[in-house]
C-alpha cells in the first residue's frame, strides 16, 4: 500500500522546531490579552480619577504663626477656626464655586491616624484645617486671582489645585497605556 501525499499548510511540518509553534502562538495571544486588559485598566483608572478630581479644590488653613510649635490650645484652635470661617465665607461668594465644605477635625484626624499614629493625635498635634471646594466644570474660575484674594482674606490659607498634579499623573500613565497598546499591536 502506498501512502498518498497530503499537501501540508506549513512547509516545515516535519521540522522538529515547529512543535513549539502552537505554544509560542498561545503565549503571544495570552500576552496580547494581558496587555489589552492592562491598557483598558489604565484608561479606566485615569478616567475615574479625572472625573472625580476635575472641579475640586482644597484650601488648607494652617494655625497662625504665633502658635507655631506650641500645643494646640483652645486659643490656637479658635484663631485657626476664625480664619477657616473667613476663608469659607469668602469662597461661598466667588462666582463659579458650587459648594464649600469645612472638613471636620475628627474626619481629618481619622485620615491621618494611619500615618501619624494615635498618640500624636491625643497630644494636640497642630493640624491644618481643610476646606473642600467644588467649582463648575468649566474654566470660568481664575485660580491665580482666587489664590491672591484668598491670602488677603485668610493669610495662613493656601489653595491646592488638583488639576496640576492630576495632569502630571496623566502624563506619567500615558506611556504605560501606549506601551500596552503597542504590545497588543
Amino acid at each position: 500500500m502506498s501512502k498518498k501525499y497530503k499537501p501540508r499548510k506549513l512547509p516545515f511540518a516535519y521540522d522538529t522546531s515547529s512543535l513549539f509553534l502552537p505554544w509560542i502562538m498561545m503565549l503571544m495571544v495570552f500576552l496580547a490579552t494581558l496587555s489589552l486588559a492592562g491598557a483598558l485598566a489604565v484608561q479606566n483608572m485615569t478616567a475615574k480619577w479625572s472625573s472625580s478630581m476635575t472641579g475640586t479644590l482644597t484650601v488648607q488653613v494652617l494655625p497662625p504663626k504665633e502658635f507655631a510649635g506650641a500645643d494646640m490650645t483652645e486659643r490656637a484652635k479658635s484663631a485657626t477656626m476664625v480664619e477657616v470661617n473667613k476663608a469659607a465665607d469668602f469662597l461661598k461668594d466667588v462666582d463659579g464655586v458650587k459648594q464649600v465644605k469645612i472638613v471636620p477635625l475628627a474626619d481629618l484626624q481619622e485620615l491621618l491616624k494611619p500615618w501619624l499614629g494615635e498618640a500624636i493625635m491625643d497630644e494636640g498635634f497642630p493640624l491644618p484645617r481643610l476646606i473642600d471646594v467644588t467649582v463648575d466644570d468649566g474654566d470660568n474660575v481664575d485660580l491665580n486671582k482666587l489664590k491672591e484674594e484668598l491670602v488677603k482674606v485668610a493669610p495662613n490659607a493656601s489653595l491646592d489645585v488638583h488639576r496640576v498634579w492630576l495632569a502630571k499623573l496623566m502624563n506619567l500613565l500615558t506611556p504605560f497605556y501606549l506601551s500596552a497598546l503597542g504590545i497588543f499591536g
